[in-house]
């Protein structure tokens, strides 16, 4: 199925799955890998409302165990047929936890810290937990108020497309439920679902550790 070159300019190449769902690409020689997913996703019939899934791309199935690198240019596939592979659970998130402290001032005088940790376990499961802790400044530190939020759930990621003109953004969707457990109280509250939805350069931010197995 593959086509040549026209004027040096626009190539052709295949794209298939295990399944054996195919697709031509057709597009510019310079464009590369990273820039075509959403494309390529497309044209194989893949994704759904919430983005396009991240994909890793071989030349030879079963002979060429490392995928392409996403920067390979469309001019160095012309005659291949180049294997596509859905990319759920990338290692850059696998094992890792995710935390972060912030604080903010509720009213005048009351003060509240909150800290976040999200572990993601490489089978897709992830693990949440968000600590609130509020104080009245006047009154001193006891008189502490204390709201922890446990969720568990699946995560994977996605590509989504933003203002026009940009590069799709790779996002990690969290889908899972929680329980509100409040200092003092001896039982939970209703649960409550979690969907979110973070962005790649936003978890940069967090401060990142490494998951060690037991």
């Amino acid at each position: 199925m593959s086509c040549h070159s026209f004027s040096g300019a626009v190539v052709c190449f295949d794209v298939c799955l295990v399944s054996g769902r195919a697709a031509v690409i057709s597009c510019m020689e310079s464009e590369r890998l990273q820039d075509m997913q959403v494309r390529i996703a497309g044209e194989l019939e893949l994704g759904s409302d919430d983005g396009s899934p991240l994909l890793q791309f071989f030349k030879q199935a079963g002979s060429q165990t490392e995928p392409l690198d996403q920067s390979t240019r469309a001019a160095e596939l012309v005659g291949c047929t180049i294997h596509v592979v859905l990319q759920e659970h990338p290692e850059w998130y696998v094992q890792k936890c995710f935390s972060r402290r912030s604080a903010a001032d509720l009213s005048w005088d009351v003060e509240e810290e909150k800290t976040e940790r999200l572990s993601l376990l490489p089978d897709g499961q992830f693990t949440y937990e968000m600590r609130r802790l509020a104080w009245d400044e006047d009154v001193g530190r006891l008189a502490v108020k204390e709201h922890t939020l446990q969720g568990t759930g699946r995560w994977r990621c996605v590509l989504q497309v933003g203002i026009e003109g940009t590069l799709p953004e790779e996002v990690l969707l969290l889908d899972g439920s929680a329980n509100w457990l409040s200092f003092g109280q001896g039982g939970r509250s209703a649960a409550q679902r979690i969907r979110r939805a973070l962005p790649k350069v936003a978890l940069k931010e967090y401060e990142i550790s490494q998951m060690f197995h037991s």
